[in-house]
């Protein structure tokens, strides 16, 4: 049972939906902008106001069993309104409430930014949703959405904010941080290990652990440098889950990585930075390294019927052939990874610029999050003049 939460009675200029990307959209916000954050996960947030009972009360009527989800949308429209924001920002890119809240209220700039990756299948982002302001990571989204009927107001790629707030601190943070040859970013999850065999998540763990396998006997073979990142949050599971990998490692020596929902958010982006050749299955964080010209192998086509069940099908057949395994053979790991290490840096920004961009269009001067920050600024001076 969720707890009820008193809100203080405050205006903020920006609205902050959901408590996805607590940890970074701050740097999103202009710091002369006063913002509030509101979030229905675990707890009823509540106005002790007349007014705002009221403007809930005529909610609840209004929307009485119209649509799924019909409570939690009238909670949702009574606090947005009550508080009255210039401008509404999530990292909750697939929220059908607030979706429903922008197209329902146009004249308020809702923006939604992309935090992870989105494929053609529902369960990344819902078919039926309409979209608001959305700042994807790269091109490919709008090429998706108008695949799968997805709608939306406007679709702008400005890369991965994450990726830019760690790029601002990477002097700082890289010089506290071992250099690794090898990379290899986890896609664990506790349930993953116990899925059958023939199922979505049984298919994504043999990928995982026949590409994990591979990357430690080139370990090996060349007595190579590994660090881990780490896909969970907590740490019972991070301890199950680097558990797991040292059964797969067989005597490799490695890394494990470890990141959070708070501080260490951002633990896996500089040792991903610091590393030379990046292997995983598939994961945002892979498409967040090709975008700033990191060496990434991808590995979830060496098994040629996953992307498709994935729904990431799109992406692998845009990713350039050096840059993904196209069969489950030794061979092919072993002349995949040792081809990306030995080419030249120059070659290699070369070979990815046709594609890095539409994957991560991370912009050539500046940073995401400054260009949100810029934009918010825009939008309030332009309600300032209206």
């Amino acid at each position: 049972m969720r707890k009820i939460k008193i809100l203080q009675a405050v205006s903020p200029q920006v609205l902050v939906y959901d408590t996805i990307g607590s940890s970074w959209i701050g740097y999103c916000i202009p710091t002369t902008c006063s913002y509030l954050t509101i979030c229905l996960r675990k707890t009823l947030p509540v106005y002790l106001s007349c007014r705002f009972i009221s403007r809930l009360l005529k909610l609840l009527v209004r929307n009485f069993r119209k649509h799924p989800g019909w409570l939690s949308y009238a909670l949702l429209s009574a606090l947005i309104d009550h508080a009255a924001p210039r401008v509404i920002l999530t990292a909750a890119d697939n929220s059908r409430l607030l979706a429903r809240y922008a197209a329902e209220h146009k004249g308020l700039p809702v923006i939604f930014i992309q935090n992870a990756l989105r494929g053609v299948d529902g369960d990344s982002m819902p078919f039926d949703i309409t979209l608001p302001i959305y700042l994807s990571m790269g091109s490919i989204e709008a090429q998706i959405f108008r695949k799968i009927g997805v709608t939306y107001r406007k679709c702008i790629p400005i890369g991965s904010v994450k990726m830019g707030i760690v790029m601002t601190q990477t002097q700082k943070q890289l010089g506290d941080n071992h250099a690794y040859d090898l990379c290899f970013i986890s896609h664990y999850r506790p349930d993953l290990i116990h899925s059958a065999q023939d199922s979505l998540s049984g298919q994504i763990e043999a990928n995982q652990r026949l590409i994990f396998s591979h990357l430690c006997s080139y370990a090996r073979s060349r007595n190579l440098s590994v660090a881990i990142l780490s896909k969970t949050r907590d740490h019972v599971s991070q301890e199950e889950e680097r558990d797991y990998f040292s059964d797969i490692a067989d005597r490799v020596n490695s890394t494990f990585i470890r990141a959070d929902k708070k501080a260490g958010e951002f633990n896996t982006y500089y040792a991903g930075l610091a590393s030379t050749l990046i292997i995983h299955p598939t994961s945002t964080l892979g498409f967040e390294f090709l975008g700033v010209g990191k060496r990434v192998l991808f590995g979830a086509s060496a098994h040629p019927r996953l992307p498709s069940a994935w729904g990431i099908e799109m992406h692998f057949d845009l990713i350039p052939d050096f840059l993904k395994l196209n069969n489950d053979s030794t061979e092919e790991f072993l002349s995949k990874s040792d081809a990306l290490v030995s080419i030249s840096p120059e070659d290699y920004q070369t070979l990815i610029r046709p594609v890095s961009d539409l994957f991560m269009s991370m912009p050539p001067r500046g940073y995401p999050h400054s260009f949100l920050c810029n934009s918010i600024e825009e939008t309030l001076l332009r309600s300032d003049r209206s």
